[in-house]
C-alpha cells in the first residue's frame, strides 16, 4: 500500500480524473453511487470525487448515509402502549 491518501472516484462512462488529482491519491474507481456506498461501508477513504453525471444521485445517497449514522447513534428503546 502506498503512503498516498485514498480517494474513491465515482465515475461515469468516459470520465477521467484531472492528472493532478490522479497522481496525488491512491484511486479506487466505481461506476455508480450504490457501489460507492458499499465500498464506503467496507473501507476507509480520505475523500470522494464524484463525476458530474452522478452528482445528484450522490447527494441523495449522502443524505441516506447521514440519516443512517444518526439512527445508529440513537439509543435503543422500547415503548409499551395501552389501547
Amino acid at each position: 500500500m502506498s503512503g498516498k491518501p485514498k480517494l474513491l472516484f465515482v465515475a461515469g462512462e468516459g470520465d477521467v480524473l484531472p492528472p493532478s488529482i490522479g497522481s496525488a491519491f491512491e484511486i479506487a474507481e466505481v461506476h455508480n453511487p450504490l457501489r460507492a456506498l458499499a465500498k464506503i461501508g467496507r473501507e476507509e477513504y480520505d475523500g470522494i470525487y464524484v463525476a458530474a453525471k452522478h452528482f445528484s444521485e450522490a447527494l441523495r445517497l449522502g443524505r441516506l448515509l447521514e440519516n443512517d449514522r444518526i439512527l445508529e447513534g440513537m439509543p435503543d428503546a422500547m415503548a409499551l402502549l395501552d389501547s
